[in-house]
C-alpha cells in the first residue's frame, strides 16, 4: 500500500465532506439555479479548516478488518513504528499473534492519532480549491444527492391547522421545536413586569430563569400572537413555507 497516494484519497473525501458542509447551508431552490462555476465560486469563497470537529469522522473512514490493517500497518511504517502482524498474506485472522488485546489497542490510538496529524499536514485552502476546480464536476451529483436527503430528513415541519397556537405549544414543549422559539414568542417585557409585581429579585433570579423552569406556564400565561400572527410571524420573520397543509422551513 503507497501510504502517500492513501493520505491523497482520504484528503480527497475530508474536501468532500467540508464542500458539503458549506452547500448544506444554502438554500436548495437557489442553489439548484447555480451553475458549477457558481458554485465552485462560492465553496471557494468559504474559509476553511481541519479541526478537531472532524477527528472522529477521519478514525470512523479507516475501514475495519484487513484493508483497514493494510493501512495502519502503512501508516506504522511511514513513521518507522512497530506493527502486530494480525493477518497472513492471503487476508486471513491469524489465530494465534504475540500482542496482547492492551498492546493492540495503543497501536490503534497511535494509529488514529497519527493518521490525523498526516491528513491534518496535508489539508490547506490551496489543495482545498484546486481539489474543487479539478474535481468538483465529478462529484457534485452525489453531494447534491446528499444534501437533499439531508435537507429532507431535518426541515422543521409543523402542522398548519386552526389550532397552530397550540400545535406550536405542544411541539416547544415536547422538544420537536427548539426552546430558542420560546424567546420570540413569549412576551418576556409581560413576563418580566409580572415577576416585578410579586417582588421577585431580578438579580438573583429574572425572565430568563423562571422560562426555562417553568416553561408550560410562561407559553400559556404570555404568548404573544394568535392564530394569524404566529402564521405571519412564522413565514415572514423565521422563513417557514407554507406548503399544502405544513409550515417547512428548509435548515
Amino acid at each position: 500500500m503507497n501510504y502517500q497516494l492513501e493520505l491523497i484519497t482520504y484528503l480527497n473525501k475530508i474536501y468532500d465532506k467540508k464542500i458539503q458542509d458549506i452547500l448544506q447551508k444554502e438554500n436548495l431552490n437557489k442553489l439548484m439555479k447555480l451553475n458549477l462555476n457558481e458554485v465552485k465560486s462560492l465553496v471557494k469563497s468559504n474559509e476553511v479548516f481541519l479541526g478537531s470537529d472532524l477527528d472522529e469522522f477521519i478514525i470512523n473512514l479507516i475501514p475495519c478488518n484487513f484493508e483497514g490493517f493494510l493501512l495502519r500497518e502503512a501508516i506504522s511504517k511511514a513513521h518507522n513504528a512497530t506493527y502486530p502482524i494480525l493477518y497472513n498474506k492471503m487476508g486471513e485472522p491469524l489465530k494465534n499473534y504475540t500482542h496482547n488485546n492492551f498492546a493492540l489497542t495503543l497501536w490503534e490510538e497511535f494509529t488514529n492519532k497519527t493518521f490525523i496529524d498526516d491528513l491534518r499536514e496535508s489539508f490547506s485552502q490551496e489543495s482545498f480549491n484546486n481539489y474543487v476546480n479539478e474535481n468538483l464536476d465529478t462529484v457534485y451529483d452525489e453531494l447534491i444527492n446528499n444534501i437533499k436527503i439531508f435537507k429532507s430528513e431535518n426541515n422543521i415541519t409543523i402542522p398548519y391547522n386552526n389550532n397552530l397556537v397550540d400545535t406550536v405549544k405542544e411541539m416547544i414543549l415536547n422538544n420537536k421545536l427548539s426552546f430558542s422559539y420560546a424567546l420570540s414568542l413569549i412576551d418576556m417585557d409581560a413576563l418580566r413586569q409580572e415577576m416585578s409585581n410579586v417582588s421577585v429579585d431580578l438579580n438573583f433570579y429574572d425572565e430568563f430563569d423562571k422560562l426555562e423552569d417553568d416553561l408550560e406556564e410562561c407559553l400559556n400565561k404570555f404568548f404573544k400572537f394568535n392564530h394569524e400572527e404566529l402564521s405571519d410571524f412564522l413565514i415572514n420573520k423565521e422563513n417557514f413555507i407554507l406548503f399544502k397543509d405544513k409550515l417547512i422551513k428548509e435548515i
